[in-house]
């Protein structure tokens, strides 16, 4: 018994011409816009639903494409409006081993004071810059306080 083996033709993919390809990545990103502006404008989208679907069911269709939820957008606190606080820490009298907790608890009972008034989102922090020690507040529509 005499076996023969033939070479094996390649399993790799064919190549696409370089027109093709750049066919299929235009239409790549022009889906990807698509999609991108669909989710960022919901109510374009869900007017362009309801109208199809009335059409649909002015034929007789109970099919109706799906409604996306339109949540507003979340504006940062130099948008909305708010007020940013600088506290420069005095730590000269404290050791220097204990000022990092020491300013931390100066942020909590800040933060307990904040979140107590029911501030959306409250941001507050501490920073160490070179010796100095500082807690940075942040509330989002909160008024200026007034000058001294």
């Amino acid at each position: 018994m005499n076996l023969r083996f033939l070479p094996r033709k390649s399993m790799a993919s064919p190549k696409l011409h370089p027109r093709m390809r750049l066919r299929f990545a235009v239409v790549g990103v022009l889906l990807l816009v698509l999609f991108a502006g669909v989710y960022d404008y919901p109510t374009l989208w869900n007017r362009t639903a309801d109208a199809i679907g009335a059409g649909l069911h002015d034929a007789g269709v109970k099919w109706k494409p799906p409604a996306l939820r339109a949540e507003p957008f979340l504006l940062g606190l130099d948008l909305q409006g708010g007020t940013h606080l600088v506290y420069d820490a005095d730590v000269s009298q404290v050791s220097e081993k204990d000022r990092g907790s020491a300013v931390e608890g100066v942020r909590d009972v800040i933060e307990r004071r904040v979140n107590a008034f029911g501030v959306a989102e409250p941001i507050v922090q501490t920073v160490k810059s070179g010796g100095a020690w500082r807690v940075i507040v942040g509330l989002s529509k909160a008024p200026a306080p007034a000058p001294y």
